[in-house]
């Protein structure tokens, strides 16, 4: 399962701790010709290539550098932040845990490759990396999917999680159809409908027990409605008999209720509002589904499930009993299917 997962991490910002020391590259460059650079222009140009970043301020400010000359200008003072970028905090641990998985790990930056390796070098990182793209590597830097469609053609047919810090990567990752794990330990504000938000390098530990779950998250929303449609499974007569003979054995067993379920259809959002269409099925049918997936039913039980935390900080839990999954096991409390009355 795990050898099919391919993590991505973009370099400056979520490998190492260098956005504010580029602000500040930033800022000294163009000061040198009496030009006051501002935070919403160095966000914009966190994501493209250096030659592209020194172009477009040279066009932008009527520089009268020729391009090369300002681009060794940028490269120097560059050179110098590197030498004493610090690794992010989690980092380390996180890659050896993806390592520990067999998960495959790449490394998609639009930085210059010398700069990235001599980083990793004194860090000892670069055995981490099963693969390691650059801006030396592409014609087009993000917010173009080309650097991560050069993953995916490294590895086809897997699945994708780009660890990414800026609205120029997510999108770029987002272009090439991978899933987005935004490490925004700022808190900033985000244009971008992201898979995931992190604030700490250490939550992709949950991401991984996700992955090993098979449980993942598919969209979020501050409201949430449900529409009831109509639909019905599209059971042949072969598999209804199939059903009620695997239902018939087990009533032989134990007794069982087959009352009526409320199962995933679709979903979409919009704005903030996660709207999700369902419909209602009978209890028996996701039985036999669990019993012989080769039914391949179609039904998916919604559920609820919070957290109860009293005042000394515990969190109540409850051990299930009488239940057709993981009877036995801890569940939080309150959780269980949302009624069929909706």
């Amino acid at each position: 399962m795990t050898s099919k997962t391919v993590f991505v991490f973009d370099f400056d910002g979520v490998i190492v701790d260098s956005i504010n020391a580029l602000y500040d590259v930033y800022m000294d460059f163009l000061s040198e010709f009496n030009i006051r650079g501002n935070q919403e222009e160095f966000n914009l140009l966190n994501g493209p290539k250096l030659s592209e970043i020194v172009l477009f301020l040279k066009e932008k400010y009527f520089i009268k550098i020729s391009e090369d000359e300002l681009l060794n200008i940028y490269l120097n003072k560059i050179s110098s932040m590197y030498v004493n970028v610090k690794l992010n905090k989690g980092i380390e641990e996180m890659l050896k845990l993806l390592n520990s998985k067999n998960i495959k790990i790449a490394l998609a930056s639009s930085s210059m490759r010398e700069k990235i390796e001599s980083v990793l070098n004194k860090n000892k990182l670069n055995d981490c990396f099963d693969f390691i793209i650059t801006g030396d590597d592409v014609h087009e830097a993000k917010p173009s999917p080309e650097i991560y469609n050069a993953v995916k053609h490294k590895y086809p047919n897997h699945d994708y999680f780009v660890v990414e810090d800026s609205v120029n990567g997510l999108q770029s990752s987002i272009n090439a159809g991978m899933k987005t794990i935004f490490y925004n330990p700022a808190q900033k504000y985000n244009s971008v409908e992201v898979t995931y938000e992190i604030y700490s390098l250490k939550q992709i530990r949950d991401i991984i027990t996700e992955i090993d779950l098979n449980c993942f998250t598919v969209a979020k929303g501050q409201e949430i409605t449900l529409k009831v449609i109509p639909h019905e499974p599209n059971i042949n007569t072969q598999k209804k008999d199939a059903i009620e003979k695997l239902w018939n054995n087990e009533l032989k067993r134990r007794k069982l209720f087959n009352g009526k379920i409320v199962s995933y259809k679709s979903h979409k959002k919009i704005g903030d509002v996660l709207s999700i269409e369902c419909f209602i099925t009978q209890y028996k049918y996701f039985f036999a589904q669990l019993t012989s997936p080769e039914l391949n039913l179609g039904i998916i039980p919604i559920g609820v499930s919070g957290i109860i935390i009293d005042k000394d900080n515990s969190t109540l839990l409850a051990i299930r009993h009488n239940v057709t999954e993981y009877e036995g096991f801890y569940e939080f409390l309150p959780a269980g299917s949302i009624d069929s009355s909706i």
